[in-house]
C-alpha cells in the first residue's frame, strides 16, 4: 500500500497563532506517540500570514489514517465535523 498525505490549512483569529501554536505542537506530538501509523506531522508558519498555519501529516496507509481518534469523529460520509481535540484549541471546523 501507499502512504497518505493529508495537508490542510488552519486559520485563527489576527494575533493569537503564537497562543494556538504551543497546542497544536502538543497535539503534534501525541499524534507521533499515540498513532503507530502517523509517520510525519509537520506544522509550517507561513511568513506573510500570521494568522495562517500549514499541516502537513503522513500516514502510512489508509487504514492508518482510518483508525486515528483524531480523525475518527472529524469525517463522516457527508463531509468535515469539527472534533473535540479542534474545539479545545480553538477551531471550529467551518468551511470558509
Amino acid at each position: 500500500m501507499s502512504k497518505l498525505v493529508i495537508m490542510g490549512t488552519v486559520e485563527v483569529a489576527p494575533g493569537t497563532r503564537d497562543r494556538v501554536l504551543p497546542l497544536l505542537m502538543a497535539h503534534k506530538a501525541r499524534c507521533l506517540r499515540d498513532e503507530p501509523g502517523t509517520l510525519q506531522f509537520e506544522v509550517v508558519l507561513p511568513r506573510e500570514n500570521d494568522s495562517r498555519m500549514l499541516i502537513y501529516e503522513v500516514y502510512q496507509d489508509d487504514a492508518a489514517f482510518d483508525d486515528t481518534p483524531a480523525w475518527a469523529s472529524r469525517f463522516s460520509q457527508h463531509g468535515a465535523r469539527p472534533s473535540s481535540s479542534s474545539r479545545c484549541i480553538g477551531l471550529s471546523g467551518r468551511k470558509p
